[in-house]
């Protein structure tokens, strides 16, 4: 996969993961969340987050999806979809 990196508008790219997500590539999704997360600011680094922490849990990549789960956490612990994984994850790993 070819890098997107900065090339579009962090909306856009927001736009382009969850429709990978939606087409089940998880990965392609990660990938370009990963590979663009240093241009989402403001009200973008959460969605970006949230778009990166789905694609995660999707594929089973759980560590991967609480770090996502974490950063998104400590701007707004607020959602739920977030708050719920931490509290199960933290039950079922024990820390």
């Amino acid at each position: 996969m070819v890098s997107n990196k900065h090339l579009k508008p962090p909306k856009e790219l927001i736009i382009e993961a969850a429709s990978l997500r939606q087409k089940h590539d998880y990965s392609g999704a990660l990938s370009l969340i990963e590979d663009n997360i240093d241009a989402f600011e403001g009200v973008y680094r959460i969605q970006g987050r949230l778009q990166g922490f789905y694609a995660a849990k999707e594929s089973g990549l759980m560590d991967k999806a609480r770090a996502f789960a974490l950063q998104i956490y400590e701007e707004d612990p607020a959602i739920p979809s977030v708050s719920t994984f931490l509290a199960a994850f933290c039950d079922d790993s024990g820390t």
